[in-house]
């Protein structure tokens, strides 16, 4: 069985509740109420787990194939994603039997580009590391697009493991064989 990506586990839970707490905790300083306090630390915890939810699925898109089948998360609706945050380890996992695909393309995305003139030919050389360093967490697209015969679309994510060239392209051969279908390489550009 082979092993891709990152499994979700109580990390992003643990983020949310310490943001909840300490907006809880500014808010008391504030107001010298319990009351309100409490209620901006549920609104920060809330609104906390749905900003992080928007990110989930470049973070911990874990799936695993063996000889049968190809198993993955399912972070589809924002509900899933949000009860993936809440409760890591009742995770949706969806099972896909080869026999159910009818196209494969490994998708590549370009990243982005630094904006001219930061750097160090540019006017705003100062900021070049800042802006060099925020730049890098941006999402590159790099995952298996899955086409299904009842036209259904599943992106498997790799870019876990973009550096790990040989190992990604030994799970596309073995993809590949399991349902006698060529990959597709698909550049997409942001």
């Amino acid at each position: 069985m082979k092993k891709i990506g990152k499994k979700i586990n109580y990390l992003p839970l643990t983020i949310c509740l310490i943001i909840g707490i300490v907006i809880s905790y500014l808010m008391y300083l504030v107001s010298r109420q319990v009351f309100i306090s409490v209620l901006f630390g549920i609104i920060g915890l809330i609104v906390s787990i749905l900003i992080y939810s928007l990110n989930l699925s470049n973070s911990y898109n874990y799936w695993q194939i063996d000889d049968r089948e190809i198993q993955y998360n399912n972070y589809d609706t924002t509900a899933q994603k949000v009860q993936a945050i809440i409760l890591p380890l009742a995770t949706n996992r969806r099972t896909l039997k080869f026999s159910e695909i009818s196209s494969i393309a490994l998708v590549i995305g370009k990243g982005m580009e630094m904006p001219a003139g930061i750097g160090s030919e540019g006017a705003i050389d100062a900021s070049a590391y800042v802006v060099d360093s925020a730049l890098q967490h941006f999402y590159s697209p790099y995952y298996l697009m899955l086409k299904l015969k009842d036209g259904r679309k599943v992106d498997l994510d790799l870019s876990k493991n973009k550096t790990d060239k040989a190992n990604v392209e030994r799970l596309i051969k073995e993809i590949e064989l399991k349902t006698n279908l060529k990959a597709k390489l698909v550049k997409q550009s942001l």
